[in-house]
C-alpha cells in the first residue's frame, strides 16, 4: 500500500463564529471545535494503529485538534512519533490577527502551560512575521511556495519512515482551509469549494499532485521518486470530511463575499487595484465627454470643415463599440492583465500624440487608435475584477466605485477641457489625459495581481477570427455616434447600489430603472415653455441617471457572477459593447428623428420629437423587463421541477461552472 497523508482543517475556533472574531490573536477551539475534532478521531480516524506522523500548523486551533484527533495515535500507538511536529510553513494565508501566530518564547510557554505533546523545534524567531515580501507573506506566490516546500518535507519525513522500516507510513497534516487548497495545488478559485476541506491523499513515487477534483498539476521539479513504483498521488474519493461548524452554507458565503480577497496581501493594495481599474473607465468617459467640449476650438484651429466636424467626436467610441468584444476575447485568451496593460500603453502613446496633431486627418487617425487602447481596457478590466471577487457585498461595493468612476469621468472631462480652451493650448487636454493614463499604467503594473497560467483556457477560449471581422465591419457601417452619460447623481446612486445590491432582489432594482428611464423621456418631452429647471429638467436627469446605472451594474455583477473565470473577457466586452452601440445607435435615430420632423415642426418640437421617440422605446423595453420579472417569478414557482429539467439552472452560480 502506497503511503498516505491525511489533510485535516481543524475544528470551529472562535474567529468561525462572526466576521468580528477575525481581529482575535490566535484563537482556540470553541466547545463545538473541540467535540468535532474528538468525533473525527472517533469516526474517520477509528482505526489509528497506522498513523506514523502528525503534523500541524503551530497555532492553537490546529495543535489542539491534531491532538483531539489523533490523540488515541499520540498516546497509545507503538508506531506513531509520540509528538506533534509543528511546521511554520503550514499556517494559515491571510495576515488577519486570527491567523498570525504567536512570538515563540511567548508560544512556547502557552504550549507548555496547555501540556500539548508539542516538537516547536522549527518554529523559529520570524515565523510569525506576514510583511510583503517575507517567507509568510500573504501573498499568493509566498503561499504556493511554502506549500511546496511543506510537500518537499513531508516526502523527506516518508523517506526517512521507510528507511526504518515503516513500509506502510501515514502521515497526519492538521492545518487550514485556505492552506490545504494550496498544500494539494487546488487554489484556483478555492472560494467555490465550500466545506470540502478534510480530504484524505496518497503520496506516492511521482512527485505528481491530483487535486480534490481530480484534475492532474504538475508535478514539483528535483524531487526524487518513493521506492514504491506502483504508487500514485491522488485523492481518495472515499475520505470524509471534518464535521462541520455551526455556520450554514449561506452564513460563509455572506461572510466570504465580505472579506478581502486573499490575493491582496493588505488594504492599500486592494484600494489601489480599485483605483487602477476605475481609472480606464475614467478615462474613457474623460476622451469622450471633454471632446465635446474641445471641438469647437478645434474646428477653428485645425481648419475642420462643418461636414466633417462628427468625425473627430465619433472615430473614438465608433472603434470602442467595433472592437470591443474582439478584445474581450483576446483577454480570454492571453489572460486579462497583459490586454489590460497593453491597452493603457496603447492609450497613452496615441493620447501624447494627438496634442500633436496638425490637420483634421491626423486628429481623426489618432482618435480611432486611442479607441483601440480603451476598447482593449474596458472589457478586461471587467475581466480582473470579476475573477477576483467573491459574489457578496465587497464585490457589490467595488462594482460601484468602478461604475462611479464613468461619472467622475465625465464631469472631470468636461470640467478640463474648459479650463484648457479657456487658458491654454488645446493639446493640453490630451497631454493631461496621458499624465493620468501613466499614472494608472504604473498602478496597474505594480498592484494587479498577475495572471496564473491556469487563468488561461486554451482549449475553451478561441478566437472566431471571420466572425470579428465581420462584426467590426458591421458595427462601423451601423453606427456613428458618441457615448455621453447622463446624470450629476450618478455618483449617489452607484454608491447606494453597491450598499443594497446584495438586499434587494434585482427584479425590484430592474424595475425601478424602467420606470427612472421612462420618467426621464417623458419629463423633457412634456416640459412646457419656459418651464422651470427643478421642476422639469432637475428631475429628469436623476430619473436618466437610476435608469442606466441600476441596470447597468446589476448587469455587470449578475453577468462577471455566471459566467465561468475563462469566460470573464467574453463578459466585460458583451456588457461594455452592447452599452456603448445601445447609446450609438439610439443617438443615431433620434438624430434622424430631429432632422425629419425639424422643417415642419420646427427646431423646438423636433427636439421635443426625439423625446416621445424615446419614450415610446424605453416603455417597449419596460415590457420587455416585465417579461422577464414574470418569467422568473413562474421560473421560481417550477423550482421543484427544475432539478430534473434543468440540472444545471438548479446548482448555485458557485458551483455551475463545474459541471461537463
Amino acid at each position: 500500500m502506497p503511503p498516505l497523508v491525511h489533510c485535516v482543517r481543524h475544528g470551529q475556533g472562535f474567529h468561525n463564529v462572526g466576521g468580528g472574531c477575525y481581529t482575535l490573536p490566535d484563537p482556540h477551539l470553541t466547545p463545538l471545535g473541540e467535540e468535532q475534532s474528538k468525533a473525527l478521531g472517533r469516526t474517520v480516524f477509528a482505526d489509528q494503529s497506522k498513523i506514523s506522523l502528525v503534523l500541524a500548523s503551530p497555532l492553537c486551533r490546529t495543535l489542539q485538534s491534531a491532538y483531539l484527533v489523533f490523540q488515541s495515535a499520540l498516546t497509545s500507538s507503538s508506531k506513531c512519533h509520540p509528538e506533534i511536529i509543528a511546521i511554520p510553513d503550514a499556517q494559515e494565508t491571510s495576515d488577519d490577527a486570527c491567523d498570525v501566530g504567536t512570538n515563540p518564547s511567548v508560544f512556547r510557554r502557552v504550549v507548555a502551560e496547555s501540556k500539548l505533546p508539542v516538537n516547536l523545534s522549527l518554529v523559529k524567531e520570524g515565523w510569525n512575521v506576514k510583511a510583503l515580501g517575507t517567507r509568510y507573506s500573504p501573498e499568493s506566490n509566498a503561499i504556493a511556495a511554502r506549500a511546496r516546500d511543506a510537500r518537499i518535507f513531508i516526502r523527506e519525513k516518508i523517506r526517512q519512515l521507510i528507511k526504518q522500516g515503516d513500509t506502510e507510513p501515514q502521515i497526519a497534516l492538521v492545518a487550514h482551509g485556505g492552506f490545504l487548497h494550496y498544500f494539494t495545488e487546488d487554489w484556483e478559485d478555492s472560494w467555490l469549494n465550500l466545506g470540502q476541506d478534510g480530504a484524505t491523499a496518497k503520496l506516492g513515487p511521482t512527485p505528481t499532485m491530483l487535486s480534490r477534483d481530480c484534475s492532474p498539476k504538475a508535478p514539483d521539479e528535483g524531487l526524487s521518486p518513493l521506492p514504491d513504483d506502483n504508487a500514485s498521488l491522488n485523492v481518495d474519493g472515499n475520505a470524509e470530511a471534518i464535521p462541520t461548524v455551526d455556520e450554514s452554507l449561506q452564513a460563509r458565503i455572506e461572510r466570504l463575499g465580505r472579506e478581502r480577497p486573499p490575493i491582496f496581501p493588505t488594504r492599500w493594495s486592494e484600494i489601489i487595484f480599485v483605483f487602477s481599474i476605475s481609472m480606464s473607465q475614467f478615462l474613457t468617459e474623460y476622451f469622450v465627454s471633454g471632446f465635446t467640449v474641445i471641438l469647437p476650438t478645434l474646428i477653428t484651429e485645425l481648419n475642420i470643415p462643418q461636414a466633417a466636424s462628427l468625425w473627430p467626436a465619433t472615430a473614438f467610441s465608433l472603434v470602442i463599440a467595433s472592437t470591443l468584444l474582439v478584445f474581450g476575447r483576446l483577454g480570454d485568451m492571453w489572460g486579462g492583465y497583459p490586454v489590460f496593460v497593453a491597452g493603457l500603453a496603447w492609450l497613452l502613446v496615441w493620447s501624447i500624440i494627438a496634442g500633436f496633431s496638425i490637420n483634421p486627418l491626423m486628429l481623426d487617425l489618432c482618435r480611432a487608435l486611442q479607441g483601440l487602447g480603451a476598447a482593449a481596457a474596458l472589457p478586461t478590466e471587467v475581466m480582473l475584477m470579476g475573477s477576483l471577487y467573491r459574489p457578496g457585498p465587497r464585490k457589490n461595493l467595488v462594482f460601484a466605485v468602478y461604475g462611479t468612476s464613468a461619472v467622475f469621468g465625465f464631469f472631470g472631462g468636461i470640467l478640463m477641457a474648459g479650463i484648457v480652451g479657456q487658458f491654454t493650448r488645446w493639446g493640453f487636454y490630451f497631454w493631461i489625459g496621458a499624465i493620468l493614463t501613466a499614472i494608472t499604467l504604473l498602478t496597474s503594473i505594480l498592484y494587479i495581481p498577475r495572471p496564473h497560467s491556469k487563468d488561461r483556457a486554451p482549449g475553451l477560449a478561441k478566437m472566431d477570427y471571420s466572425g470579428a471581422v465581420t462584426i467590426v465591419c458591421g458595427l462601423v457601417l451601423i453606427v456613428v455616434a458618441w457615448y455621453v452619460p447622463l446624470g450629476v447623481a450618478g455618483l449617489i446612486i452607484s454608491v447606494v447600489e453597491g450598499f443594497i445590491l446584495h438586499l434587494v432582489p434585482g427584479r425590484v432594482l430592474l424595475i425601478i430603472a424602467g420606470l427612472g428611464a421612462v420618467g426621464s423621456q417623458l419629463l423633457i418631452a412634456m416640459v412646457p415653455l419656459g418651464g422651470s429647471y427643478w421642476a422639469w429638467i432637475f428631475p429628469a436627469v436623476i430619473f436618466s441617471t437610476v435608469g442606466i446605472d441600476l441596470p447597468t451594474i446589476l448587469a455587470t455583477v449578475f453577468v462577471t457572477t455566471t459566467f465561468p473565470t475563462s469566460q470573464q473577457g467574453l463578459a466585460g466586452s458583451v456588457i461594455n459593447s452592447v452599452l456603448q452601440l445601445g447609446v450609438a445607435f439610439v443617438l443615431a435615430l433620434t438624430d434622424v428623428i430631429q432632422a425629419a420632423t425639424v422643417d415642419e415642426a420646427g427646431l423646438r418640437q423636433s427636439y421635443k420629437n426625439t423625446f416621445w421617440f424615446g419614450v415610446d422605446k424605453i416603455a417597449g423595453d419596460g415590457a420587455g423587463r416585465l417579461d422577464v420579472v414574470v418569467a422568473f417569478w413562474i421560473f421560481n414557482m417550477l423550482s421543484d421541477v427544475t432539478p430534473t429539467i434543468f440540472p444545471r439552472l438548479a446548482m448555485p452560480f458557485s458551483h455551475r461552472n463545474r459541471v461537463p
